[in-house]
């Protein structure tokens, strides 16, 4: 029962209402996630939701993990987008990596990954800890917040499978860093508490904007994009556990924005492309794109990857896709593509700005949200992008960029720190040289590129 006694000390530092951080600390910040709530309420209920959940990820004959230099964790398509570059580098320089991934990310076999499928020995061991934990923690959520308990018990639970599984996978593959894109997820935030235990080093690479409702930064390393990421970090430092103000300072170096993004060039159309994260009114999304259809103009549109299933069927059923509406599903059309076909995105609080910026593409906020924060990632205030307060105000900012490709280059600078150096475009490469010098213990210093260290 060893493994058992390492999870409770892990769980003893950071329990469940930490390890699923968004629902167990920011659930009134966030109100879009309510779009996301079981329709399965109560103990019983997101009891059987988890154990479905184990049983559908479930596979007895799996292919063992090897050793490994570096082990990677993504998510999600876009987390995996960001790590793609820095992952081959490495693989060229012969580094052992092994890569993890949720079972339903599509396969990639340029860099084939291990699916975070669960053994027998993950379940029932998960099991124990469903018996001897769920009550407990069951009635702890209830009297801090009753609707995270009703609703969202189950992705709580979920922090057990993802302790088991990644419990068993660091000690197979015995990795000299483990490197992560998301900070916030349960399953990240898992396998950087396990890898803490074990003594495993941690690495961040940043994938997305990020805001002040992140958890603070709690790994040996972290590669942040731009100067934008380290100040909203440091005003992060107040969302810190005592865990994490015990361990020691994360040391952060600004490698750049590290997705992979269409090269710059002259678009010979004016496709405008349309972009929604979950938080987006339909309604106003679907008002929005009808009223430039009826202006004449062409549109892609593209849904958030984790968009409700009933925000899409909206979509789809109001708006017919014709010679000037195509519809961009982010599960079959990457991201990088989708930016390559348009000359213009609209868009609310996403990253997609900074990743439009990036490759020439002029991006204008436009939000369809009711009360929540205007300008989210401050893109406006710092003139990334032009903010349309109304359609007809959009509409004019679209006609007068016809023809016009200039950007602000010290704001793209602030999210991006490469960008216009030597580096722009080769993030991927940079990142990875940081780490071969960290795992030789060179000289980090001889890339003339020196950490900080928040105060």
């Amino acid at each position: 029962m060893g493994w058992y006694r390492n999870i409770l000390t892990i769980l003893k530092s950071e329990p469940e209402e930490w390890l699923c951080y968004l629902y167990g600390q920011k659930l009134e910040d966030l109100p879009h996630l309510m779009k996301l709530k079981s329709k399965y309420t109560g103990f019983l209920a997101q009891v059987a939701k988890y154990v479905a959940y184990i049983l559908k990820n479930a596979k007895i004959n799996e292919k063992k993990i090897t050793n490994s230099d570096f082990l990677f964790y993504f998510g999600t398509e876009n987390q995996r987008s960001a790590l793609e570059s820095t992952i081959e580098s490495l693989r060229n320089k012969n580094f052992q990596l092994v890569m993890i991934a949720p079972g339903d990310l599509s396969c990639n076999e340029v860099n084939p990954t291990f699916r975070m499928t669960f053994n027998p020995s993950d379940i029932l061991r998960a099991l124990i800890l469903l018996v001897r934990r769920s009550r407990g923690l069951f009635n702890i959520l209830k009297y801090k917040d009753k609707t995270a308990a009703a609703y969202f018990f189950s992705k709580f639970l979920c922090s057990h499978i993802y302790l088991c599984f990644f419990y068993r996978v660091l000690i197979q593959s015995n990795p000299e860093f483990v490197v992560i894109a998301n900070d916030h997820s349960c399953a990240n935030r898992c396998l950087l508490a396990v890898a803490r235990h074990l003594e495993i080093k941690t690495v961040y690479l940043q994938h997305a904007s990020v805001s002040e409702i992140f958890p603070a930064l709690c790994m040996d390393y972290a590669f942040l994009d731009g100067v934008h990421a380290l100040e909203i970090y440091q005003k992060c430092k107040k969302n810190a556990f005592d865990g994490e103000k015990r361990s020691p300072p994360t040391q952060i170096f600004l490698t750049g924005q590290k997705k992979k993004l269409p090269k710059r060039e002259d678009k010979k159309g004016n496709i405008i492309g349309v972009a929604t994260n979950t938080t987006d009114d339909a309604e106003k999304i679907i008002f929005l794109i009808k009223y430039l259809l009826s202006n004449g103009l062409e549109v892609r549109f593209r849904w958030h990857p984790l968009q409700p299933i009933e925000d899409i069927r909206k979509y789809k059923n109001e708006l017919k896709e014709n010679n000037l509406l195509i519809f961009s599903d982010p599960h079959s059309e990457p991201l990088a593509d989708f930016i390559s076909k348009v000359a213009q995105i609209i868009c609310g609080d996403s990253s997609i700005h900074l990743e439009a910026a990036l490759s020439g593409v002029i991006p204008i906020y436009y939000k369809a949200t009711e009360g929540d924060i205007r300008d989210y990632y401050g893109f406006v205030s710092k003139g990334l992008c032009r903010e349309a307060k109304n359609p007809q105000n959009l509409l004019s900012f679209i006609r007068g960029n016809i023809g016009n490709r200039e950007i602000n280059m010290h704001a793209i600078q602030y999210y991006s720190s490469t960008f216009g150096t030597k580096w722009q475009g080769q993030e991927g490469l940079l990142a990875a040289l940081l780490l071969e010098a960290l795992i030789n213990n060179d000289a980090i210093n001889r890339m003339k590129i020196f950490p900080y260290v928040l105060k």
